[in-house]
């Protein structure tokens, strides 16, 4: 399932991320904003709150989990993958050192190489797309995709 998250707010570590753009959208009085969902633990931070108007072009990003990838990673510094690596994937992480990387071989031949030893990597795609905000009909906002800013 593809789940987004505004471009302005990516980092190591990332809030929750909603199923679309316009999931983040809220009215605030008279002002319209992109705000985590009131239950989410990162709600009361001002640094995921990006206020928006209509024909503002918004960066967002994407995330599509691909599940985990199997890794051994052989004593002579070889790896084999043990299940099937998906072949949309554009990160690999691996949550018990903390690395993240955009090759399988990076884990071995990478700055921070896993030692000898099998591992559970989660691989994904990261992406980009740009949405402008705009008001339907009946005053709703909304983002439609387009080609960027103008």
């Amino acid at each position: 399932m593809t789940e987004w998250l505004p471009s302005e707010w990516m980092d190591e570590v990332n809030p929750a991320l909603l199923a679309s753009p316009d999931a983040y959208i809220t009215r605030e009085g008279d002002a319209w904003v992109l705000r985590l969902p009131k239950d989410a633990l990162d709600y009361e931070n001002p640094f995921y709150r990006l206020p928006v108007e209509p024909g503002q072009v918004v960066g967002f990003s994407w995330h599509e989990p691909h599940g985990d990838v199997q890794l051994l990673i052989h004593a002579d510094g070889t790896w084999t993958a043990t299940t099937p690596v998906p072949s949309a994937a554009t990160h690999f992480f691996e949550q018990g050192e903390g690395i993240i990387a955009n090759e399988l071989d990076d884990f071995v031949t990478g700055s921070d190489r896993l030692e000898e030893g099998e591992y559970h990597i989660q691989a994904y795609t990261w992406g980009d797309v740009s949405f402008r905000f705009e008001l339907d009909v009946d005053g709703a906002g909304r983002f439609v995709s387009c080609a960027g800013a103008n």
